[in-house]
């Protein structure tokens, strides 16, 4: 049962970082609507006048503290 939810009117974007090793970065964070701990890639939403470029670095430095190159 879905406790809550929210609607989002902007544009989704998500962020695959290939790594060292073949190995991928995800988050690990509570799933209110599934009321679990689930692990996902790091996402969001392009803002307003954004790019979905610069709003996937955005989301990536927000959720990873990582910086995006190239």
């Amino acid at each position: 049962v879905m406790k809550d939810y929210f609607l989002a009117e902007k544009t989704p974007v998500a962020v695959i970082i290939p790594v060292k090793d073949g190995k991928t970065y995800l988050i690990k964070e509570w799933e209110r609507g599934v009321s679990e701990v689930g692990h996902k890639f790091p996402a969001g939403r392009v803002d307003k006048g954004e790019e979905p470029v610069d709003g996937a670095a955005r989301e990536l430095k927000e959720e990873l503290g990582l910086e995006a190159h190239d």
